[in-house]
């Protein structure tokens, strides 16, 4: 029987044979205790169902622009699996449709190289106007100064009417004025079915407003010739005539009466020099699990 060969230390080696014979390959554990999440570049998730659509969509553009879902995603889920993390628990937007939820992400998640309201992804005006109601009411601020900015221009050629409601609606306070001068300089008379829409209080104001140019004719021409109801400066009276409202709206005494008269005739975008105006977002169209309801009860 052959003597078993037995494996002699390298030279200058002595002393390591046992570190070198018992030396494997890290375990996975091992490994895993120097993998770390990369602090900007590793994105969570959220479902959220609106009607019967699941959005998955990452976390951060959320959270990160609207004040509304950072602190909806900073309170604990409680004893519940926490809403949004999967198909089968998303995180419910109620009272919305999903195609003004597609508008909005539309906008939200358009290429990084077009910041801009012109660059930014062509909307029809009533997409825009599903980006305005949204952003409004979540208060992504960014991205309201944005459709707020796109919508003006169109907004500019249709029926004063409905500019004023919007305005109203959302609280676009520096689309008040230009409505208001807009809907008196109207050839058209107030129709009926405006009432609804204006309410009756505005429909009383601008009769007063628009009869201040007593001397048209129910065309709209001016007797002497000179001017005409689209170009008359209604400015000062309905400064006087909706004191209450434009006071309210921080638009009485801060805005260059001349100046936007100016950019009326000119048709260029009128944006009053006023204070950021600080929108309520209404929270309630999210469906909180019930610990998010009870914090935000107190």
């Amino acid at each position: 029987m052959k003597p078993a060969k037995v494996k002699m230390p390298r030279a200058g080696a002595a002393g390591r044979c046992k570190d070198e014979t018992s030396s494997v390959a890290p375990s996975e554990a091992d490994k895993l205790e120097d993998v770390r999440r990369h602090s900007v570049f590793y994105f969570d998730h959220i479902v959220f169902q609106v009607g019967t659509r699941l959005f998955k969509l990452p976390r951060r553009k959320f959270e990160g622009d609207s004040e509304v879902f950072r602190d909806m995603f900073t309170m604990p889920p409680g004893d519940n699996i926490a809403e949004g993390q999967s198909d089968e628990h998303p995180l419910m937007l109620e009272s919305i449709q999903a195609e003004e939820f597609e508008s909005l992400l539309q906008v939200m998640f358009r290429p990084h190289h077009a910041p801009t309201a012109e660059e930014a992804k062509e909307l029809s005006r009533d997409e825009w106007v599903h980006v305005l109601k949204l952003t409004t009411m979540w208060g992504f601020e960014k991205l309201r100064r944005i459709a707020i900015d796109s919508l003006t221009p169109l907004l500019q050629k249709e029926d004063p009417v409905g500019w004023i409601t919007l305005a109203r609606t959302y609280e676009v306070y520096e689309w008040l004025l230009p409505a208001l001068h807009a809907l008196a300089r109207r050839t058209k008379v107030l129709q009926p079915e405006e009432v609804e829409p204006l309410g009756i209080i505005t429909v009383v104001k601008m009769a007063e407003v628009r009869e201040s140019f007593p001397l048209a004719d129910r065309n709209g021409n001016y007797y002497r010739g000179y001017a005409t109801r689209e170009t008359h400066d209604f400015i000062s009276v309905i400064h006087r005539v909706f004191e209450e409202e434009l006071r309210a709206a921080n638009l009485f005494e801060l805005i260059d009466y001349g100046e936007l008269l100016f950019e009326l005739v000119q048709g260029t975008t009128v944006r009053p020099a006023t204070p950021a105006t600080t929108v309520q977002p209404a929270t309630c169209l999210i469906r909180p699990s019930d610990a998010l309801r009870g914090a935000r009860a107190r």
